[in-house]
């Protein structure tokens, strides 16, 4: 935390003051930070907002299943999953507070489903031509 919180200062002088582009800078070092498995188990989170099976996950992140199920229960722990069983089978889903801090990183300019897929460069594939994918739209 101690070298993202110097990394953010010296974006921000980098970038003239531009908190946004320092913030957007920290978060990617962030994202990348994270171990392999443990990140590619996020994006699959990210990526299904209805959930995913632990056999789906295991082919996904090309492991067996004890261990897609060990880094779902570990993200699940930490409280970034949250654990469902609908219909005699387990489903992993992305849990509230995760969905709110990728909100968060993009100052809430995105629904949380948009901003966790964003977080995770993962592409929308249902975005309107020109629209800016997810940005909340305020209703009359």
């Amino acid at each position: 935390m101690k070298v993202l919180a110097q990394l953010y200062g010296a974006a921000v002088v980098y970038y003239v003051g531009d908190t946004e582009a320092a913030t957007r800078l920290v978060v990617r070092v962030g994202v990348d930070s994270i171990p392999g498995r443990r990140a590619g188990t996020l994006r699959l989170l990210a990526d299904a907002p209805e959930g995913i099976a632990v056999a789906t996950a295991a082919k996904a992140l090309r492991c067996d299943e004890n261990t897609a199920r060990r880094e779902l229960e570990d993200l699940t722990v930490l409280g970034l999953a949250e654990r469902g069983k609908p219909v005699n089978r387990v489903i992993y889903e992305a849990s509230a507070k995760l969905r709110h801090h990728a909100a968060e990183v993009f100052l809430n300019e995105f629904d949380p489903d948009v901003a966790m897929r964003r977080l995770f460069d993962i592409p929308s594939t249902n975005a309107p031509v020109g629209a800016k994918e997810g940005a909340l739209v305020a209703s009359d």
